[in-house]
């Protein structure tokens, strides 16, 4: 009776206690790995394009602004040759007659 009650306890202790093997333990950590890593990748993504956004967003901005900045400052001025000559010629003729002219007042 002895022996019998000691196999007895052996096989049913079998039967409630799951195998624990390197197999099970690798399947399970396989999974688990695989699932953190896709949520890391998912999360990236995620970062990644609301980076882009908001790199196309500041990009955009400063264009909008540099354009803004030189259209507002931007003035043209033209001068002729003919308008240099005639001023030149006209500055000449009245210091040559000793006469000076200033705002079209005439000073002697």
């Amino acid at each position: 009776m002895f022996q019998s009650n000691r196999t007895t306890t052996l096989i049913s202790t079998a039967l409630t206690t799951p195998p624990t093997t390197t197999a099970t333990i690798t399947a399970a950590t396989t999974t688990a790995t695989a699932a953190t890593t896709t949520a890391a990748t998912a999360a990236t993504t995620a970062t990644i394009a609301t980076t882009a956004t908001t790199v196309t967003s500041i990009a955009t901005t400063i264009a909008t602004e540099t354009v803004n900045a030189t259209t507002s400052t931007t003035t043209t001025t033209t001068t002729t040759s003919t308008d240099i000559k005639k001023h030149y010629c006209y500055y000449i003729n009245y210091y040559n007659n000793n006469t000076y002219y200033n705002n079209n007042n005439y000073y002697y």
